[in-house]
């Protein structure tokens, strides 16, 4: 999970995305949210130093930076 991987609360992933705490829950749990609210979460995802995989099998990965989860939000 990215935002674990960047050592982000819910919290913390909701207000850098400008999102509900309950939109970061249900997108976690695989429930459906609406897409400008995928946007907004994964350029927060991106904006903390994740890597979003746009290629081959792993398409769709996100990929955590080894030194990023050391940063603070």
């Amino acid at each position: 999970m990215a935002r674990a991987g960047l050592g982000w609360s819910v919290g913390q992933l909701a207000e850098r995305a400008g999102v509900h705490r309950l939109t970061i829950t249900r997108f976690e749990s695989g429930a459906p949210i609406m897409e400008d609210n995928l946007k907004k979460i994964l350029r927060a995802l991106v904006s903390g130093g994740a890597a979003i995989v746009t290629a081959g099998r792993q398409a769709g990965a996100v990929s955590i930076p080894q030194a990023s989860h050391c940063t603070p939000p």
